[in-house]
């Protein structure tokens, strides 16, 4: 206080709250992340870019002395379930795919039969690229005689 009486009134009728209760919102973005990730599971790549953002929303969320909130700790579960059944479905449809067919050739027969079957045309696509004989050669119309270079001038 000063003897001028320009002292600042003390703040009586104001409550400081220590709300530790507030909603923490990268542990709900984690959570919506983590759902995102188990619907886009059908997705080839949904599920891992939903999951991988909601693991990193879920470990910054977490404050230095306590542990990962609700909502966090149900986001990285669903993220981590999404990304592993997403990495099942992947490694099982390519080992049904390399089980079933030998070798390429044997997939574009098969591919060339179902096309011929629905559509009635030949397949536009041409898979003879993969029935080349080791010593066949381009032919030399398709090759230039000449290369040419020009040089702008200056």
């Amino acid at each position: 206080m000063d003897y001028n009486n320009n002292e600042i009134p003390p703040a009586t009728n104001q409550v400081h709250y220590n709300n530790t209760n507030q909603p923490n919102r990268m542990a709900s973005a984690s959570l919506v992340l983590g759902i995102l990730a188990i619907v886009s599971i059908c997705c080839i790549y949904g599920s891992y870019i939903f999951g991988g953002i909601a693991i990193t929303l879920a470990l910054l969320s977490r404050d230095s002395k306590s542990k990962l909130s609700s909502n966090a700790l149900i986001g990285m579960i669903l993220s981590i379930v999404g990304m592993i059944v997403s990495t099942v479905i992947i490694v099982v449809s390519c080992i049904a795919f390399f089980s079933s067919y030998s070798s390429i050739d044997d997939f574009m027969k098969d591919y060339e039969s179902y096309y011929e079957s629905i559509y009635g045309d030949e397949n536009p696509f041409n898979s003879d690229i993969f029935n080349e004989d080791e010593n066949s050669q381009p032919d030399e119309t398709d090759l230039p005689n000449v290369l040419t270079i020009t040089l702008p001038t200056l």
